[in-house]
């Protein structure tokens, strides 16, 4: 995308509330803001960039170093790669050559990606390059992290650099209900396997609602819910979350043709199915009660 307002500037102009505008998307054409990155997420291996790839990085940041801004945005542009595919590469030539670059100008030159730029790598590097400082006590650039995440296309790269917060799992959910395509996803992913009890009622009541497909989600969910030990308690589950269990397991089951890892990866999903059926003899409610027909006919 490149057009004469920044990106961040287009982001803050359409939020309403806590989330954005209906409709509005930052990507043009038909894929969904986010699609390529979460496709690369999920079904493509993502390998180390070559030698070459790694000297031009290399370019960019000393170019960046000397403050000429503008030069190290064309050099990286011209590389016409997927950001995610080069972070590591970007976070360990920073590292590795601290001694020879200006840290601060690096810092100014993420900032400045973040807030100024028009095109959506270049964001992405600078909230790449960011998740290398702790800005965990400055207030006013979690904010426009928080703020920049609020787009699905960006979700993922704000939650890389949330997850280094000291109110990591806060911010995480924060964001992840106020998306509802590829960043729940990603969000969900990068919550810590024992999030809280609000948290985790969130996740079966609503986590599973994406605009993508439960499928992605489905694994995440059950383990960092806890469902399993919903399922074999003796106290009766609520109808509102039996349904996300419900709706995690019949994603599951639904996957077994598609390269997602779901609820089999966890070696018991016969058991699990069980539980599930046991857990809604006698339900009324019409969503589960399908559900559990059609869980009951592929055992």
């Amino acid at each position: 995308m490149a057009s004469g307002k920044s990106i961040y500037s287009l982001i803050s102009a359409n939020i309403d509330g806590d989330k954005l505008k209906d409709g509005f998307k930052i990507r043009r054409g038909d894929l969904a803001d986010g699609a390529p990155d979460g496709i690369l997420s999920y079904h493509t291996e993502i390998t180390e960039p070559d030698d070459k790839t790694k000297d031009a990085l290399l370019a960019v940041i000393k170019k960046a170093s000397t403050g000429n801004y503008e030069k190290a945005n064309e050099m990286y542009l011209a590389l016409d790669k997927p950001t995610l595919t080069l972070i590591d590469a970007i976070q360990d030539i920073i590292y590795d050559n601290q001694d020879s670059i200006n840290e601060n100008k690096i810092y100014g030159y993420a900032l400045s990606l973040i807030v100024d730029s028009s095109e959506i790598e270049l964001v992405k590097l600078g909230l790449s390059i960011l998740e290398i400082y702790d800005i965990d006590d400055d207030e006013d650039v979690k904010a426009l992290v928080s703020i920049i995440g609020l787009s699905d296309e960006f979700s993922l790269f704000a939650v890389f650099n949330m997850r280094k917060w000291s109110d990591a799992d806060e911010s995480i959910f924060d964001l992840v209900t106020s998306v509802t395509g590829w960043g729940r996803i990603h969000g969900i992913h990068f919550l810590s396997d024992t999030p809280s009890d609000e948290i985790r009622k969130w996740l079966l009541e609503e986590g599973w609602k994406n605009d993508v497909m439960t499928e992605y989600s489905s694994l995440d969910i059950f383990t960092k819910s806890g469902a399993i030990d919903l399922l074999k308690s003796d106290e009766p589950i609520e109808p509102s979350m039996l349904r996300g269990i419900a709706e995690t397991v019949k994603a599951t089951q639904n996957a077994k043709s598609m390269p997602i890892i779901g609820l089999e990866h966890l070696g018991n999903f016969m058991e699990i199915k069980a539980l599930f059926l046991k857990n809604c003899e006698g339900i009324e409610d019409k969503d589960i009660k399908e559900i559990a027909e059609f869980i009951k006919g592929t055992m």
